[in-house]
């Protein structure tokens, strides 16, 4: 019994992990991306598009689901009846835990095209709320890795 309840625990905290997504929000920045030099360019918006960010699979929810389901099954009758019921269990949770982890990663977000200023046109996808419309002056941060966003610029700016 107390294996059971440490694989059931165990198995809920990889679930609860794996909605753990990175934010890809225009205004959110990683730990390795503080105090480090970003490339600043203007430009105008031209276009927005809706998007919808998938995060990669990492198999943890479908794993974790099986892994619960199986023990869930496996208290359920006795002899080849306790067998089936563990196998169903742990196909059904392997397929709950794979949804879950996709509704985790899963947000909307937008392709921003804008208009540098140097002529060049360019489409920046990018998660969060930041509401951007054809003609606003934008900034575009390229950090040293290659990681651009879009974010308003400031008011007197270039």
């Amino acid at each position: 019994m107390k294996r059971l309840l440490a694989v059931t625990v165990l198995s809920i905290g990889a679930i609860a992990l794996s909605g753990c997504a990175a934010s890809t929000a225009g205004n959110a920045y990683g730990p390795n991306e503080v105090m480090q030099t970003m490339t600043v360019q203007y430009g105008t918006v031209d276009s927005v598009q809706p998007v919808t960010i998938q995060a990669t699979p990492t198999g943890t929810g479908p794993l974790a689901g099986a892994v619960i389901g199986g023990a869930a099954g496996n208290s359920i009758g006795g002899g080849n009846g306790q067998i089936i019921s563990t196998i169903g269990g742990a196909i059904i949770g392997g397929l709950v835990g794979a949804a879950a982890e996709k509704s985790a990663g899963t947000q909307n977000g937008q392709q921003i095209t804008v208009q540098m200023d140097d002529g060049r046109l360019i489409a920046v996808v990018q998660g969060g709320t930041a509401q951007f419309v054809r003609g606003q002056r934008v900034q575009v941060l390229t950090a040293s890795d290659g990681t651009t966003r879009v974010a308003p610029a400031p008011p007197g700016s270039r």
